[in-house]
């Protein structure tokens, strides 16, 4: 199963897929776990990288166009994948305000190869 363990605010935090985080993704957002995966994936396709002159060096910065998406499903995700590998995680906002902050947007681009390959179609044949 795949999974991930992201230092966030000096504390590691275990995100993990299987094949019952959809199923536990609907029952707590009542939302398609894959329909919004998609999303994710288009979010970060539309994501634009650009180089700006910082302090006398090039450097390289992402921008994401926060104006058609909301974050939500964002936080959703990380989430579910967090509860996925450690049942105790509280409520989603309980567990948010947990930290002092939470860089989304770098965490989920950790998080996502786990997502991708929990998504995969396995066929196998006899």
């Amino acid at each position: 199963m795949p999974e991930i363990t992201i230092p966030i605010n000096g504390r590691n935090v275990t995100f993990k897929a299987t094949g019952g985080t959809g199923y536990r993704y609907k029952a707590q957002f009542g939302r398609e776990f894959i329909a919004d995966a998609i999303e994710l994936d288009n979010f970060r396709q539309s994501a634009r990288t650009t180089k700006k002159k910082v302090n006398g060096k090039m450097v390289e910065t992402t921008e994401y166009d926060f104006t058609k998406y909301s974050l939500d499903f964002l936080y959703n995700i990380l989430w579910v994948l967090a509860k996925t590998a450690d049942d105790s995680i509280p409520s989603p906002q309980a567990w948010l305000d947990s930290f002092d902050s939470f860089p989304v947007m770098e965490i989920m681009n950790k998080v996502a190869p786990i997502i991708q390959q929990n998504m995969k179609v396995d066929i196998k044949n006899g």
